[in-house]
């Protein structure tokens, strides 16, 4: 009797917390967060959207993998445009780039993987992202 109270009172606990997370999602909804010094980058308006969405994308260890046209798709921009973009981001360092392959069916390119690099904030601290 003692373990079937302490299961439902888990199961109670359990399901308040994850209505509370939902409610909190709701309320507040998804957002990423850009570091203030990304304005000091010198970026072009399709460089500061591509970069945007990278970042929006990446997951903890800074990396993402989506296809350009789907960068281009999520932007609102053309692939020429993302592709310009990509090389900009390249270029100021701001990410690397780096291609993948599927080697089981003749050398078939898959979308790029692109790592997000450190951006300095004022006080001298490094940020990721």
């Amino acid at each position: 009797v003692l373990l079937h109270i302490t299961l439902i009172e888990y199961h109670k606990r359990y399901s308040v917390s994850m209505i509370k997370r939902k409610e909190a999602q709701k309320m507040y909804g998804n957002y990423f967060t850009l570091p203030n010094r990304i304005f000091d980058e010198d970026l072009t308006t399709s460089e500061f959207v591509v970069y945007s969405y990278l970042v929006k994308c990446s997951d903890k260890s800074h990396r993402c993998f989506p296809s350009r046209r789907t960068i281009a798709k999520q932007c609102n921009i053309s692939v020429s445009t993302v592709d310009k973009a990509l090389n900009g981001l390249i270029d100021k360092g701001l990410i690397e780039k780096t291609s993948r392959f599927d080697f089981s069916k003749e050398q078939q390119q898959l979308s790029n993987i692109y790592t997000l690099n450190i951006i300095q904030t004022g006080a001298g601290n490094r940020l990721r992202r």
